[in-house]
Formats: structure tokens, sequence, C-alpha cells
């Protein structure tokens, strides 16, 4: 349910702004009428005709306005009253699923004596061409003259009133309209060669604001017979350095938002790539650089900076200390994508709750209404605090992610001729829908923001804000506000923004292990976890670990655990590994199968040694086709491997290697598939020929015996304070685990908080949530760079596990690597077999 025009409705008892039309839609996904548009649309129905509304103020007193009808049209119009005030109308809407509730909306409304001045809130706008839908809204700010507060000035918000004339200037009718409700809506029609003016009139005061038009989706073309479409305004370039097929190599793509110039993006990208990929923090993304190509796609920002919402306090608003920061309103900064962070003056969505037998809740049902969405100072959130497009830029018809994607599928790598398979690198980076991604895409968004904020969106995009030092960016220049005086003044606009690079790097790298189905291993929250297995490679959940049934009194009782079934229990430590390049066909009635992977003479001569059973291989049959999709495929327990084959012969062609496979046994009679990507490796082995485990026999051992985690956050002591969340704490193992290692042949290594096994406290949740190790970039990410005579420091890096997951889908031949990091507690070094 949208409400139309989304923001705080401010009426005055002047003629001409004491009346607005209300209009409630529904958003429904829509049909997609252009197959190669690559457009996720939503129909926005008209249902204000279904809705019920309701009228009332915090206190009870009496409304200062009242809803109207006139031929089918609702109107908020003020009353005869004197009243100056805030008022609020109540949105019921009959919820299609369940019909015994209402889905319910908020309105604040606000009555003044008068407006007195007015601007916009663009300096500029950027919109795109889109005959479909208005793809941008002018932002329009006034002031006013008393209200109940207790100053007579304040800033408010009038976008989409009404009130403000709204007229293109020369030849600004040729590249785009304005809705004929005068809202604001600008939608795109031919991309502008150069700026063009709407002009605003209200109250005898006229503003100009520069509109322009991009050419932000393409056009379409046919390119080898099919019809694509591709974007040739904007070009791809790419990073030297980070060049190769496209097809065989992962892609990256880092794109502009809120920088004035492409030399400032691409200083930050090579500086910022340039610690992601050599830093041994940063492992095993120094080991896996050649594996990547990197592309740059620089949108121009007409403005330095990304629009930022969230208010700060009235004393860091310099020379208007008697105006409360709540009330200052946010001057939009024309960035590229349009994108915004923080927090929005509006009201809210309410949750659903009974439908009674009128439209007039009852006063239960109002008092949530008013408790949860209706204060009168409350900052209502409707942006995020991470960068995500702004409302005012991306119409609901559309929204970001849907038009983002869209533009991404436009893209195109103008080095390469159009019939090279790396012209139309756009395919990369699209999605095949929300729930899948393509295998070798990834996208940064780096955003020219002085705020530490990051996001990963659907495992496909990474949202990445630049980390820029604040006292470097003058505060006051975010708003616009109005003098006491009732002088209006826009506070000018500075940027002078510092790179952190090492901290954009450890921010980067934490979501981009989101894109290998990494999940936060933080705590946020007190209390424990009580859902179903949580869907990510690194975290467990305890509804699949408990033993027996969940305690009556979960907060005071250290739950018992069965580690068996833990997901990365029973995955092999690799001694050596590649990838399977052809999908191979396993016949009912075949003894030997051949395999082709990657390699040299070096390879050549590793596999040749491996004839004998008890050098023995394993093949981890991947059922993985997105990089969103879970590496532990796990089957009555185990994972599906086709364990114990014996090389028979090797041969090298070229960079191939064909290895002949002998089976241990027929497949059932059966037969079965072995996909492409799948990882051939040979196990890592104890000195009496045993295969070693993610954890260690030992660790094994005592976590099936004593059926508790390593370190827990359950203190049956203080029962009132017994599940406290921590999130950056670095946990180790508890005194009773490292007493009994002591008395075993196990060498711990030094910090032993890298100890892979099972910690309590993960996706947000204190307890009843499990990640490997006590600490991990995925849990405390912060820059600790190991030093000289530390070389197994592990804090603000990647623990065991993270990194096997992220080499297994990369580049498998790398697990020889990650093995050195990570000494194994049973001893193999001088293993004859080894």
């Amino acid at each position: 349910m949208i409400i139309d025009p989304g923001t705080d409705i401010n009426l005055s008892r002047e003629a001409g702004t004491n009346k607005v039309e209300l209009k409630v839609f529904k958003q429904e996904v829509a049909s997609e009428a252009d197959a190669n548009a690559k457009l996720i649309t939503w129909n926005l129905l008209d249902v204000t005709s279904q809705c019920k509304l309701d009228v009332f103020t915090p206190s009870g007193s009496t409304t200062s306005i009242q809803i109207t009808q006139d031929a089918g049209k609702f109107y908020i119009e003020v009353n005869g009253g004197t009243d100056l005030q805030t008022n609020f109308i109540h949105v019921a809407f009959p919820d299609p699923m369940t019909p015994t509730l209402y889905r319910y909306a908020v309105i604040r409304v606000t009555v003044h004596k008068s407006f007195d001045g007015w601007w916009f809130g663009d300096e500029r706008l950027t919109v795109p061409v889109n005959i479909h839908a208005p793809h941008g809204q002018l932002t329009i700010y006034a002031s006013c003259d008393r209200t109940l507060d207790t100053f007579d000035r304040s800033v408010v918000d009038i976008t989409g009133h009404g009130f403000v004339t709204l007229t293109p200037k020369g030849t600004a009718s040729t590249y785009f309209t304005l809705d004929a409700e005068n809202r604001g809506f600008i939608t795109g029609t031919q991309v502008t060669p150069d700026d063009q003016k709407v002009e605003g009139n209200f109250k005898g005061h006229k503003e100009e604001v520069a509109v322009r038009v991009i050419n932000f989706y393409g056009v379409e073309e046919n390119i080898g017979g099919q019809d694509v479409r591709i974007n040739r305004d904007f070009p791809l370039k790419k990073v030297p350095g980070y060049q190769g097929d496209p097809v065989k190599k992962h892609n990256f793509l880092f794109v502009a938002e809120g920088f004035k110039t492409e030399a400032g993006f691409e200083t930050a990208v090579n500086k910022f790539l340039e610690i992601t990929f050599t830093r041994q923090r940063h492992a095993p993304f120094n080991l896996l650089k050649d594996n990547f190509n990197v592309y740059t796609l620089y949108l121009p920002s007409k403005e330095e900076g990304i629009t930022v919402t969230e208010p700060e306090p009235a004393a860091h608003i310099s020379g208007t200390g008697d105006i409360p920061g709540y009330m200052a309103l946010v001057q939009t900064r024309d960035s590229g994508l349009g994108m915004a962070r923080g927090t929005w003056l509006t009201a809210n969505f309410a949750p659903s709750l009974p439908r009674g037998t009128d439209f007039e809740p009852d006063g239960s049902v109002k008092a949530a209404v008013i408790s949860s969405h209706c204060g009168v100072f409350k900052r209502f959130k409707v942006e995020t605090d991470d960068p995500l497009g702004h409302s005012r830029r991306y119409p609901p018809n559309f929204t970001w992610s849907s038009s983002f994607r869209r533009m991404l599928f436009s893209l195109i790598d103008p080095t390469v001729p159009d019939t090279d398979p790396g012209f139309h690198m756009g395919k990369y980076w699209y999605p095949d829908n929300i729930n899948t991604v393509k295998d070798h895409g990834f996208v940064c968004i780096l955003v020219n923001d002085y705020n530490f904020r990051a996001a990963n969106s659907g495992n496909y995009l990474t949202c990445y804000t630049d980390t820029r030092t604040k006292g470097d960016l003058n505060s006051p220049s975010k708003y616009a506000l109005v003098h006491p005086s009732a002088h209006i003044w826009k506070v000018p606009r500075k940027y002078t923004p510092v790179l952190d690079a090492d901290g954009a790097a450890d921010t980067f790298v934490h979501e981009f292990g989101h894109s290998f189905k990494l999940g936060d291993e933080y705590e946020e929250e007190d209390g424990s976890f009580t859902g179903a297995q949580i869907n990510y490679d690194n975290l467990a959940g305890i509804d699949i670990l408990r033993i027996g049934a969940a305690p009556a009194k979960p907060a005071e009782v250290v739950e018992q655990v069965d580690v068996t079934k833990l997901k990365w229990a029973l995955a092999h430590r690799i001694k050596k590994a590649a990838q399977i390049q052809k999908e191979v066909i396993i016949g009912a009635a075949d003894t030997t199968i051949s395999v082709e992977v990657e390699g040299d003479a070096t390879d050549l001569a590793d596999w040749q040694q491996c004839t004998t059973l008890d050098r023995a291989v394993t093949i981890y049959c991947s059922q993985i086709v997105g990089m969103i999709e879970s590496q532990w495929e796990i089957s009555g327990g185990k994972p599906k491997l086709i364990q114990d084959l014996t090389v028979e012969s090797a041969v090298l062609a070229g960079a191939t290697l064909t290895l002949t496979l002998k089976l241990k046994a027929v497949l059932g009679g059966t037969g079965g598939k072995i996909r492409a990507r799948s990882v051939l490796y040979e196990p890592l082995r104890d000195c009496n020929g045993n295969k070693l485990f993610l954890i260690d026999p030992a660790v094994m051992d005592y976590l099936a015996t004593k059926k508790v985690p390593l370190h827990h956050n359950k203190d049956l002591a203080t029962p009132a304070n017994s599940c406290k969340e921590d999130r950056g704490k670095t946990d180790f193992p508890n005194a009773d685990f490292l007493t009994e290692m002591s008395s075993k042949t196990v060498t711990l290594p030094g910090h032993t908080f890298r100890i892979v096994g099972l910690y309590e406290g993960a996706d947000h949740k204190a307890c009843g949530a499990y990640r490997p190790t006590g600490a991990c970039k995925m849990r405390n990410n912060f820059a600790v760079e190991p030093a000289a005579d530390d070389k197994e420091r592990g804090e603000g890096a990647f623990c065991f596990v993270c990194q096997y997951l992220i080499v297994n889908r990369i580049n498998p031949a790398m697990h020889a690597e990650i093995e050195k990091n990570y000494p194994a507690l049973t001893e193999v070094k001088n293993c004859p077999a080894q």
C-alpha cells in the first residue's frame, strides 16, 4: 500500500494551501511487457475508495482537519476552527491474505498559520529516459509561520502538495514532461544536450531548478541476430592488471556514486584494489587476484556526495540554535545513482492489526498506532542507514533494485567487437531472477560519503560507502534551513572528502563475504535464536543441533548440541585440489571416469603420485548453479562425495590435465553426473592415513562428549543476564577444553580463538546461533595486519572455514596455500605418506 505523496502533509489556513487530494495506491507485480527490458515492474492500483479513514490527534482533542469527498475523490481539508496543530490520518486497508486483519498506514498532517516562503530542495535533478513512468520528483520545502511548537518558524516539506506551479522553461518540454497534477513528477523522454530548467511559482516567489535527462537504461539494438538492450553512453572500462576471459574468470564491477570527477573515482578504486588483493588480513583474496577481472563504470554526479537524510542535533547547525535539529530538512544532492541514507521526517506503516465490524478502530488499535508511529517529533524511518536509491528518484512502479538491475543488464565493453562473448558484459551481473545470480559477476557501488556504512543486497550487489574523515565535512552544509527572522537561506554545501582506503577495504571484503553465502557472525541482540537452520554456510542454528526437546527456560540452560549435524564438521581438510572444467556423465557400469582440470607440469607430477589407495582422491559433486546456493550439499547427514578414487593416469595438453580415475565401486548400479565446477581433491591425512576434517578429531571428540560449544554465552550464575550480546568480541575456548587438550598429543595454534569448532553467538543473536571460530572478518571486521612475528593472528581476517568456502568457489587450487596458514592440530608434518 503506497500513500502518495508519501511524506508528511502540511496545510495552512491561507486560501490555496488548505486542501490536498488524498490517494492510496496498492502495489502489484505486473507482467513483463518487454522481455529485453529486464525490468521488474509493478502496477499501482488506486484503492482509495476501499480504505477506511480515521482522523485523530495524539492528545484526543478536536482535529483541525477533516476528510471530505467530492466526485469520488477524497480530500484532506482544514476545518473551520482556529486550531494549529498536528493531526493523524489512520488509513486501514483490508488485508487481502487475511480477511480478519487490516493493513494500516499513518499520515501526519500539520496545520500552520501561513506559508512565508518556499524553495526547491534540489539544486538540480537527473532523471533517466523512461517513457513508461515518471522517474524523478522535485523536492519542495517551505517556511511556515506558527505551529503548536514553541518556536515561531519551522521548515516543512510540501513536496507533491501541488501548491507550487511548475512549468518547463524554453525547450525543456522537448526532453521531459511534468505530471498534470502539479506534484513535481518528471518523466524523461529524450537525452538533454545540456541542463534544462523548470520554474516554480508560489506566492509571488519564483525559483528555477536544473534538470538533465540521461540514457540510464540504454537502447535496444540487434546484436548477432538478437535484440539486446545496450548502453553506449556509459561504457565500461577495464582496470589494467585485472583482465582475462570473462567466461572463465569472476568479474568485478565498481560503479561510481557521488564522485564529481572520474579521476577521483579511479584513484579510489585503484587504492582499494591494491589493499584488497595484497594484504594478508584479506586472505584468501590476496591469493585470488588472478581469478578476477575488474571493470569500472563512471556515472557522473553533478554534485559531490550523496543525499544524507539524517538530521543532526541543533548544536551542529551553526547560527540556528533556536531551530531544533529534527526540523532541519535535507537539500538533496544530484548524484549519478540518486542514492540516499539516513532517516526521513515522515509517517510510517503500522503492522497488521485486528479488523473490527466497522471501519472505526477500537481504542486498543488506535493506541497501538499512536504509540508505535505517531510521536509528534519522532523521526519515522523510511530511508535506510545503508545507501539505497532515494525514493524521489525511483518511482514505486520500478523501485531502486529493479531499476539498477536493468541498468546493469545494458552495460557493454566497447573495447571488444560486438560478436565477442565479452561485449555484452551486463549479462554477468544481471541476476537470472530475484533469487538467483550469475556465477561470474560481483558488483560494488563505491559511494562517496563521509559516513561508514555498507550492506550486501541479495548476495549479488554489494553497496559500499567510502569511509571519510568526518571532520573534513562541513556539517551545516547538509541542510536547508529557515532562519528565525523568516529570511530564507540555504547553507552552502561543501565537501572535502578524504579517502580512508584501509577502512574501506575492511568493510568491502566483509560485505563481499556475503556474496559467498557467509552470514554475519556478530551479536546485536540479547536472547536466543529459536528458528530453523540458518541459511548461511558458516552458521548453524540450535533447532538443527539441539539434542532433545527445547528446554522450558532456554535462557537459563546451556542446551546440548549434536556436533555430527554441523555443516562444517564432515568437510575434509584438503592437501591438493582442482576444479573440474567439464561435466562428466558416469554410466551405470562404468569403473573408470575421465575428468579435465587446469594444470601445468608440476600439477601433472603431483597428481601422478596419487596412484595408491592411501593417496586416493575424492570428488565433491557440486550442485551449485548460482553463488547464493549453499556449498554444504548435505543428504542423509553427509556431503555428496565420490570417495577413494585412484588416479590411473594423467595427461597434460596445454593448460588442461586429463585424469583417468578408477571408481572404488560402481555407483549403486545407477551411474550419475558430475557437474562442471565440482572439486577434485586429495584429502589431508594424519600419520595413520586417516582423513582430517575442518574440525580436528580431538576437538570433535570433545564436542561430541561434552555436547556444548567451545564457547557459550549462557551464564547460569546470573540467569537474569544469562544471554548477553557482545558484537565485536573475540571469543576464546573455555578453560575446560584447553585443560583437556593439554593432555592430548595435539598442537594448538598460538591464538586459540582460531581453533575450528563451535562457538555461540552469531546471526545477530547472542545465543542459539553458532559459528566456526572465536574471531572472523564476518564477526569483528577491524584492521589487524599480522605482525612479522605473529603470522597466526586472525582478528579482522576470515577464519579458516570462511577462507575454505571462498577458495572452494573461486579457485580450489589455493586450498594448499590456505592450509599453510592453519596448521592441523593433529600432527601431519613428518608422516611418511605425506
